[in-house]
């Protein structure tokens, strides 16, 4: 038997970016790690051994130079894959 479903939904996370000239368009001349807030939505069609699924949202960096950063709130599309364990 094939169980199929649907699912969406929000998320929300941390996460860290390099930050460096290369990202903020050489406004910034020196490179560290800084904290960023992913957010979005996400829709999953599943099956008994694999997810598939397409993410839309955007990133939130929290450091003091997030003005310069080029992906700030810019929103972005991602693929998600899945693979069921049990």
């Amino acid at each position: 038997m094939i169980n199929r479903g649907f699912d969406i939904g929000c998320f929300a996370g941390l996460g860290t970016t390099p930050v460096n000239p290369f990202f903020t368009s050489y406004k910034v001349d020196r490179e560290y790690s800084a904290m960023i807030l992913q957010y979005g939505i996400a829709a999953f069609l599943e099956s008994n051994v694999a997810s598939f699924g397409l993410s839309f949202g955007a990133d939130h960096m929290v450091g003091p130079d997030r003005r310069h950063w080029i992906y700030q709130n810019r929103p972005w599309l991602g693929f998600i894959i899945g693979i069921a364990l049990n």
